[in-house]
């Protein structure tokens, strides 16, 4: 599938920004490639607090809620190779 966008690399702080591409105006992550291999790590800070939020409100999930709230600057990503 074909997907149309753009893409600027900051080889200072190794942050990739894609512009509209997936439907999405912006999406920045961390860049690093090794090998035939290129990593991408997005923050996960907002999944953390939608994740917390319904934890929350599900009593049978609330350890996990608790155990979300710990952490900080987590992030989730992909390893794609070529």
């Amino acid at each position: 599938k074909t997907i149309n966008g753009t893409y600027a690399f900051d080889t200072s702080t190794s942050k990739l920004t894609i512009t509209g591409a997936l439907g999405v105006s912006n999406i920045t992550c961390t860049a690093t490639v090794s090998g035939n291999e290129l990593h991408m790590l997005f923050d996960a800070d907002k999944l953390l607090s939608i994740m917390t939020g319904l934890g929350s409100s599900i009593s049978s999930t609330s350890s996990i809620s608790s155990l979300l709230s710990n952490y900080n600057g987590m992030k989730v990503g992909w390893t794609m190779t070529k």
